[in-house]
């Protein structure tokens, strides 16, 4: 018996999803190790000893600078990466650890000790976004950034907003803004069947009344927190409706 024709379409989805797994797993990794790391930062630097805090800060401005050569060194890496394409992958990691340790380190130096805690909760909640946006469909990653802005812009509203209310109305504002962008640009590519010049951004099966219920649900709830003090409600409505969404997506994976 003739052995079957491989289907090319097929090998190419095979190929691609294993690219994201490894890329997945990447993240994962590296975000967990930059978990790790400010975590230390944190027990020296905010809850050490005077001696300690001093040679932190020290520490951090050295960084910095660091992190800002690191970045400039993978920015020649990525423009040059035609030329030396063998340096070209090292380029993408001198891009993202300049960046990690430069605005890491300028933020925690000079805003404390509230700097320190912005950067321990933001490295796992982008790292875990950008893990849903390669393993998930891009609807759910859609809707998974609308609903951590919606519960982001809560918890800050619950707890932050009697020290810094000026700095969370702003946030709060600016998550609106970016969840109605969000919106916006989902109804434009549904009159474009999913696509942007040629690049296919929502398959042909998307859901896009849920996306967009999601997302105008996310904005509500926002307003909700700022104007109607129901921030407390908002953060366990949303993580319940999150946590909904993701066992769906992950049923319609298998």
């Amino acid at each position: 018996m003739a052995a079957k024709k491989n289907d090319p379409k097929r090998e190419a989805r095979i190929a691609k999803n294993n690219r994201n797994l490894n890329s997945a797993l990447t993240l994962f990794t590296a975000g967990f190790i930059a978990e790790f790391y400010l975590l230390l930062i944190n027990q020296y630097f905010v809850k050490g000893s005077v001696d300690q805090v001093v040679a932190i800060a020290g520490y951090l401005e050295v960084m910095a600078i660091v992190g800002a050569a690191a970045f400039g060194a993978g920015v020649v890496l990525t423009v040059m990466r035609r030329k030396w394409t063998r340096f070209a992958a090292a380029g993408k990691w001198l891009l993202g650890l300049g960046l990690f340790f430069g605005v890491s380190s300028l933020l925690m130096r000079r805003v404390y000790p509230m700097g320190t805690t912005v950067m321990c909760i933001l490295v796992p909640v982008l790292m875990l976004l950008a893990v849903v946006f390669l393993l998930y469909q891009h609807e759910f990653a859609v809707q998974t950034i609308a609903l951590t802005l919606a519960i982001a812009s809560a918890v800050l509203l619950n707890h932050g907003s009697s020290s810094m209310p000026a700095l969370v109305t702003v946030f709060c504002w600016a998550a609106m803004a970016l969840v109605a962008a969000l919106l916006v640009l989902t109804v434009m590519l549904q009159k474009h069947e999913g696509s942007y010049k040629g690049t296919v951004i929502f398959p042909a099966k998307t859901n896009y009344a849920l996306t967009c219920a999601v997302l105008v649900l996310s904005i509500a709830a926002i307003a909700v927190s700022l104007f109607a003090g129901l921030a407390y409600y908002v953060i366990w409505g949303a993580a319940v409706l999150l946590f909904v969404l993701a066992v769906w997506y992950t049923v319609k994976m298998l």
